[in-house]
């Protein structure tokens, strides 16, 4: 008998193993499980990891606080890609995936009215689709008021895959959420993913990845695409970058504006494959519609096989530009599910070099940090991920920027 209890026990555990960081962000990217830790020693996201050997002698421009600020732990299931986005009240919204309710994945957002030292703890639900996987969120401000958040809205149907980038709109601060508009569709093999906002001039644009076989040769390829809003419908689609040209899978765009109002952007990409699976580059506009200029290479992991990927970027007070990424170049296994979050800051304004990486969060290697983000809030430059380590949940470091 007492056999028996010890193994229903077990089997409990290994069931409350499986929420983490295996979800599939992309149906072309792996799931791979993660084991939660046996016991959480260390209080919520303290770093307890020594440095690698020479990591203190490196200067990487900023300086991470030693303990971490838990911004949301789901109730059960997983929690993921966060996105921060500062309101002109200076109240700080965090968008999230997350399946803690049951069924299909749902994007909620939670706030921060002290500067991200303390976050709401009920989450306001942004998506209703219950038919759809609603993922991938982003956030912008409009002149009025209007809160608009992007996401991605996917699902099979039948034989082909539906999949959209959509918008909701809050009026009343992010309490309350509604449907706005409908950025594009695709049916059939592959799709759309990774929305993200911005101005382009006075007009709202939108970034996202597409690999749907409309747009591209096959799966191994991937293009970054945008549309305009016109003020009541969104534009034909301009093309960033080619993934049929590149032969890469070109993905998850964030783009911003710099300190010369010229434009930046950064993907991940395949075009080293298979040395490396996944590398960081950056293409410069110098409008943000015209994005002829040829992608650089700013992060190739270390190691064969070993990928960098899910980058993002954040222009500093100072003018120079932070990217952020996760990699699985220190880990003993590949994958986005062994992957931890790093942060490269640039030199200059105009993003030319980098200085080596720092590590925000010090995950013990099997566990992860990634779909991570960046923050600029005043002197300050806050990461935010979503990580299986101490426990499941979404975690923000705040760095002094040096």
């Amino acid at each position: 008998m007492l056999k028996k209890v010890v193994f229903f026990i077990f089997i409990i555990g290994i069931l409350a193993m499986i929420s983490g960081c295996n979800i599939d962000e992309n149906p072309k990217r792996e799931k791979q499980e993660v084991q939660e830790p046996e016991k959480a020693g260390n209080p919520a996201g303290k770093d307890t990891e020594p440095k690698a050997e020479g990591e203190e002698e490196m200067d990487t421009g900023i300086q991470w606080d030693q303990e971490a600020i838990t911004v949301y732990q789901p109730k059960k299931g997983g929690v993921w890609y966060p996105r921060m986005y500062q309101l002109k009240s200076r109240t700080i919204l965090c968008g999230f995936d997350t399946n803690e309710d049951g069924g299909r994945a749902v994007v909620k957002c939670v706030a921060s009215k002290d500067g991200g030292l303390t976050w709401s703890s009920d989450a306001v639900q942004v998506t209703d689709l219950p038919e759809y996987d609603c993922a991938n969120t982003n956030f912008i401000e409009l002149e009025n008021g209007d809160i608009w958040a992007a996401y991605r809205a996917n699902e099979w149907e039948g034989e082909e895959y539906y999949s959209s980038i959509r918008v909701n709109v809050s009026r009343d601060g992010g309490r309350t959420w509604g449907p706005h508009s409908i950025v594009t569709e695709e049916k059939g093999t592959g799709g759309v993913y990774e929305p993200h906002f911005g101005y382009l001039g006075e007009k709202i644009a939108v970034f996202y990845a597409n690999d749907s076989l409309n747009a591209v040769s096959d799966n191994r390829q991937q293009n970054i695409e945008f549309k305009l809003w016109e003020g009541n419908t969104w534009s034909k689609k301009i093309i960033a970058s080619d993934g049929t040209k590149t032969f890469s899978r070109d993905g998850m765009p964030v783009w911003c504006r710099l300190e010369d109002d010229s434009f930046c952007l950064v993907i991940e990409s395949t075009s080293l494959a298979p040395s490396a699976e996944f590398i960081i580059q950056m293409k410069n506009s110098p409008d943000g519609l015209d994005w002829s200029e040829k992608l650089k290479n700013i992060y190739i992991p270390k190691g064969r096989g070993k990928k960098a990927g899910a980058p993002y970027i954040e222009r500093l007070k100072d003018g120079r530009v932070a990217v952020s990424f996760q990699t699985d170049e220190d880990a003993t296994e590949n994958g986005d599910a062994r992957s931890k979050m790093k942060v490269i800051l640039s030199t200059d304004a105009s993003a030319s070099e980098f200085l080596p990486a720092s590590v925000p969060f010090n995950t013990p290697d099997g566990y992860c940090s990634n779909w991570n983000a960046l923050l600029s809030y005043e002197e300050y430059l806050f990461a935010v991920t979503s990580t299986n380590y101490p426990t499941t949940g979404i975690l923000m470091k705040r760095g002094l920027v040096k």
